[in-house]
């Protein structure tokens, strides 16, 4: 849990508002995802991207959208660069829960052929834990 304590703060001690909870398994990190992920919460996103999350970018991804209350187009700008990162690793992003407002975004920006959209947790632990 300590591990946990220091990922979900920025270096100043502030909680990273749009991370629920995070685990680890072999090379997959699964990122629970809470509250809006858009315009205001971006570069924060971003940031934490270029700091404290980068050490876990040789891994897949798996993002869980089940609590997020709103995107926005940046939320797929930023998910844009995120894979960007992990394609030069030979790393996917996988994504769950994905909402109606998402899912439009995904279709209208043409980005599925990058992101991996899975039905259920269990069919992308299936994929990206291999």
């Amino acid at each position: 849990m300590i591990f946990l304590e220091r990922i979900l703060k920025h270096r100043d001690g502030r909680i990273l508002t749009y991370v629920k909870n995070m685990r680890e398994i072999d090379n997959l990190i699964e990122i629970y995802l809470t509250g809006p992920i858009d315009v205001n919460t971006v570069p924060c996103v971003c940031a934490d991207l270029q700091g404290k999350f980068s050490k876990y970018l040789d891994r897949n991804i798996l993002l869980d959208f089940s609590d997020v209350t709103h995107v926005d187009s940046a939320t797929i700008a930023n998910l844009i660069l995120l894979i960007k990162e992990l394609q030069q690793r030979h790393r996917k992003l996988g994504v769950i829960h994905v909402g109606d407002d998402l899912e439009s975004f995904i279709e209208l920006d043409k980005v599925r052929t990058l992101i991996h959209i899975y039905m259920d947790e269990e069919e992308a632990l299936k994929d990206l834990s291999l």
